[in-house]
């Protein structure tokens, strides 16, 4: 009988050390959490961190957050912090990073075991209305066969200095966006931002450097004259008729993720950006180049003509002035001079990737080119202010002694700039395939390696093309 109270009494000995244990395992001594509230724009990510106190050891089964409306705010991860221990008590760190997906109130709780805590998250999308509108053309800016726009929209509360500066408290925005080559007033439609440079996109805002300062797409507020920059990394808007002119609503994303929306209702007058001036450059002096079957067509030679203004010296690249940069497709029986003739530009779709080699034939200027290091090759004006890229346009070549000619000239840059002018004069002719030559300032030096054409949608190309800096 002694013998069976023994065994009961053992029995019940572990019974109670394994129910013990088992509560000790998850007794949950508090829940501490760093916000009751919080307030969050959309698109943001912020974090709700709640210190759990337990004794023994603690399961993550007994550990679980809730966000109760998951249209509002989104679990975007969750994890674990630091761990403390002192005596038999021990706490832990567990944070949730969330975003805000629209406006809204919704409730963020952890529970641990019995008890839980929460926290009211309240959601607002920040609106902004635009009284003013700028609008400004700049033409086909990055050389992609686009126009591209400057839209300025800020608020009433500043105001436009006589030198083109925003002045005041408040916020504007900055978009940069493409339109077709012939639209050339406010256009209407809806607009994506892309790095594509694609008709209807906007560039998304980036800096180049910390030096430089920031371009393209941006969202500015300025308080007390100084200025907060976000850049624009996302979003679309549309434009359309109104009875004011112009209404534009949509939303953006700002680097931080922030989602605002944006309204504007004007009548903006668009400001001409472009450089249409005419250039008609007085040349008094050139190189004629030979460098034979060069971009080895099969169908002609090709030679390189620099005419000069008489301010540039060829051998000292000190020496400043202008020069037209011309390439040449002559007959393959030539090699030392012009041929007699009119010569247009080769065929070069803007949406080429690659030289239109077939085309090269006899009595054909080179379009102008980049090639894969962004070195400019075939025709161009290289300003002594300014560098024209030569889009349209023909020269007429007529020998009148040895080594004189009368070209008569006429291009068109993207803008729609006229050049134009005739030259009469000496070209000193340097046979390219065999000797080193003169030195050219100003004038690329061909390369023995193949050539390829930078895709429109190259961004790098288009930030070594135009860097149009803030400018308000």
């Amino acid at each position: 009988m002694k013998k069976q109270v023994k065994s009961l009494l053992s029995i019940s000995l572990t019974l109670f050390v394994v129910l013990f244990s088992s509560c000790e395992k998850d007794n949950i001594s508090s829940l501490k959490i760093n916000k009751t509230s919080l307030s969050v724009n959309v698109g943001v990510v912020d974090t709700v961190k709640v210190t759990v106190g337990f004794t023994g050891e603690l399961t993550d089964k007994i550990v679980k957050w809730n966000v109760a409306d998951t249209t509002i705010l989104g679990i975007v991860q969750q994890l674990e912090g630091g761990k403390t221990v002192s005596g038999s008590e021990s706490s832990l760190e567990k944070l949730l990073v969330v975003k805000a997906k629209k406006s809204g109130s919704t409730k963020v709780t952890l529970t641990a075991g019995e008890k839980s805590i929460d926290c009211v998250v309240t959601v607002a999308m920040r609106k902004f209305t635009f009284a003013k509108i700028i609008a400004n053309n700049y033409g086909d800016s990055y050389d992609v066969g686009l126009n591209n726009f400057e839209l300025v929209l800020y608020e009433n509360t500043m105001t436009l200095t006589s030198g083109g500066q925003l002045s005041g408290d408040g916020n504007f925005v900055i978009l940069d966006f493409n339109v077709p080559i012939t639209q050339n007033t406010m256009a209407v439609g809806e607009f994506a931002a892309s790095e594509d440079f694609d008709v209807n996109t906007f560039i998304p805002g980036f800096y180049y450097d910390l030096t430089d300062g920031y371009y393209y797409s941006l969202f500015i507020n300025t308080k007390n004259k100084v200025r907060s920059i976000s850049l624009v990394t996302g979003g679309n808007y549309v434009i359309t008729s109104s009875a004011a002119g112009y209404a534009i609503n949509g939303e953006l994303e700002l680097e931080t993720g922030e989602i605002i929306q944006f309204e504007s209702d004007g009548n903006p007058t668009v400001a001409d950006k472009r450089d249409v001036a005419e250039v008609k450059p007085a040349l008094t002096h050139g190189l004629l180049n030979y460098y034979g079957d060069f971009y080895k067509t099969g169908k002609s030679n090709n030679l390189s003509v620099y005419l000069a203004s008489a301010s540039l010296n060829f051998a000292d690249t000190a020496t400043k002035g202008d020069i037209l940069a011309l390439e040449v497709n002559i007959p393959l029986t030539v090699k030392d001079t012009i041929p007699n003739g009119t010569y247009n530009f080769v065929n070069f779709p803007q949406n080429m990737s690659a030289l239109p080699l077939a085309d090269f034939v006899a009595f054909t200027l080179v379009p102008p080119f980049y090639d894969n290091e962004y070195n400019e090759y075939g025709s161009w004006f290289y300003g002594q202010t300014k560098t024209k890229k030569l889009k349209t346009g023909s020269i007429t070549s007529k020998k009148t002694g040895t080594n004189s000619y009368e070209i008569v000239y006429e291009f068109y840059d993207r803008f729609g700039a006229k050049i134009y002018g005739s030259f009469n004069g000496d070209l000193v002719y340097t046979d390219k395939t065999k000797s080193a030559g003169v030195k050219v300032a100003k004038a690329p030096a061909k390369l023995k390696s193949g050539f390829a054409i930078p895709s429109k949608k190259s961004y790098d190309v288009v930030k070594k093309l135009k860097q149009r800096k803030l400018s308000y």
